[in-house]
């Protein structure tokens, strides 16, 4: 038990997270949920969301656990609430098959005296509770099957307080410390303590910058690489449709290998080629701070889909290099049709290959320049170590990602080496950011709380590693072997070092 855990009892005394309670006790049990079964799908929804915050899905999409948060403190407040969304979700059900649908709030249910002290009968809450729900199954259309549960404070409670949520309690009941004032606070002091290392009068935007959105997993860094794998995936589809119906309007004639090989192309490869569009949407689609970006995975199916773009182009170069009725024409000349057909052909594979397969292949290129660059690998692996000469600029590009995160409600803290001896890391820069004595595992739980209510990941900058104390500590400390080999998927983590190198 930590110091917090009697503010925990108090549901109430909850910290404001997007804007209201509701939202942070929505979150926060979104964090205690229990595991899926396995195999299953945990889907977050988004407004409207069907009357559930989130649901647990079977792989064949057969049946459902919804999960719907109300912040309410009494059985009156959360009966008219609990009835539209258990309505919510019966309507729904064509679409979404939920066959268990619990309820979470942050009290329990009272099974007091069944008489009053004046003899008179008394109906207690969880009565109450099961008389409605019973009401709700027989009255409201499609709940008839549905199996209504109720998980109140003291079971929250119970998860709360299991070993390995320290942070948790920590961040989601100490209303100000890392809440959004707080960061603006701490950005602020960075923007200070880096004196004329950050200059906002003079500040450029670089491609560099880009790198520190994505190792926190931006929303717009997602947005973007969705967006390219989106634009490859249509003109992917572009291409096959055009192929197809070349391959349709020209068959092969038995006399021209090279026709033979573009129309084999076709049959082998246009199924192959939109599933791996499709795969590429998919996996940037479902990048998350928890899932994180598959980089090095989707790169392969990407470099694949480019080997056949060329493939394609390389036989289409070789029909339209190919002269009407000579090469592969036999000895004796070919009928005027049969020499029209076969020019026709030509020219045709000519327009596509400059045209459809261009632009797919140079869709393809620019999705898998994105997933092998740097913004990627830091997006895939949480950490970037940024290396170069003093007065490059690292100092400033690092502030004002912070800054630009702070801005756009993402949690962002920026340490400077001189402030560390490189030992215990994550209690010093606590104690540095004025949270006390806390341990490394708490504070390290916090920042995963907070990047994981905001959507993102923690991003933790530590600029100029070599003004530490112990310089030579951070090889270990950090780098090589971290203090938590497991870290959480809510942060990533930036570094710093000026040395005589380029910036890499």
């Amino acid at each position: 038990m930590t110091a917090n855990d009697s503010r925990a009892h108090n549901w109430q005394s909850i910290r404001e997270w997007d804007g209201s309670q509701h939202r942070a006790f929505e979150e926060l049990c979104f964090q205690l949920r229990n595991p899926a079964p396995p195999g299953w799908e945990t889907i977050k929804t988004a407004a409207p969301d069907g009357g559930v915050e989130w649901y647990d899905q079977a792989p064949d999409g057969s049946a459902a656990h919804g999960y719907q948060v109300k912040f309410v403190h009494s059985i009156e407040g959360l009966i008219p609430q609990a009835k539209k969304s258990a309505a919510t979700v019966g309507e729904n059900i064509a679409n979404r098959k939920i066959v268990r649908l619990e309820f979470l709030t942050p009290f329990d249910l009272s099974d007091p005296t069944p008489v009053t002290p004046r003899g008179r009968p008394r109906t207690g809450a969880r009565e109450r509770w099961k008389k409605n729900v019973a009401q709700w199954k027989e009255q409201l259309p499609g709940l008839t099957d549905v199996e209504i549960r109720y998980v109140g404070g003291g079971e929250l409670l119970e998860r709360l307080t299991r070993p390995g949520n320290e942070g948790r309690q920590w961040f989601f009941f100490e209303r100000r410390a890392l809440g959004r004032e707080w960061f603006q606070e701490q950005v602020t002091l960075a923007e200070r303590l880096a004196e004329s290392r950050y200059t906002p009068e003079h500040h450029v935007a670089l491609p560099l910058a880009r790198v520190a959105d994505a190792c926190a997993l931006s929303q717009e860094f997602l947005r973007q690489a969705v967006r390219q794998a989106q634009d490859l995936r249509a003109a992917v589809d572009a291409l096959l449709t055009e192929m197809t119906w070349w391959q349709n309007r020209y068959p092969a004639p038995e006399d021209s290998p090279a026709h033979e090989a573009l129309s084999q192309w076709v049959q082998s490869w246009t199924l192959p080629l939109r599933e791996g569009a499709d795969i590429l949407v998919q996996d940037l689609a479902s990048a998350s701070a928890r899932a994180g970006v598959p980089a090095g995975q989707a790169a392969a199916v990407a470099d694949h889909m480019l080997e056949l773009l060329d493939e394609c182009g390389g036989l289409a170069d070789r029909l339209a290099e190919q002269p009407a009725g000579t090469d592969d024409a036999p000895p004796s000349p070919l009928p005027q049709s049969d020499a029209g057909r076969a020019h026709t052909a030509s020219e045709s594979a000519k327009a596509l290959r400059h045209g459809a397969l261009a632009r797919a292949r140079g869709a393809c290129t620019q999705v898998l320049g994105l997933l092998r660059g740097s913004a990627a690998q830091a997006a895939e692996q949480g950490t970037w170590l940024l290396l170069g000469e003093a007065g490059q600029g690292k100092t400033h590009l690092l502030v004002d990602a912070a800054r630009r995160a702070v801005d756009e409600g993402r949690p962002a803290l920026v340490v400077f080496g001189q402030e560390l001896s490189g030992h215990r890391t994550l209690s010093e820069i606590a104690q540095r950011c004025g949270l006390g004595q806390m341990p490394e595992r708490d504070f390290l739980q916090a920042m995963d709380a907070a990047g994981a209510a905001s959507g993102c990941r923690f991003l933790l900058i530590i600029d100029a590693l070599n003004d530490s104390a112990d310089a030579q500590n951070w090889q270990s400390e950090l780098v090589q072997s971290p203090p938590h080999p497991d870290p959480p998927a809510g942060l990533s983590r930036g570094f710093t070092e000026s040395r005589p190198e380029p910036i890499v």
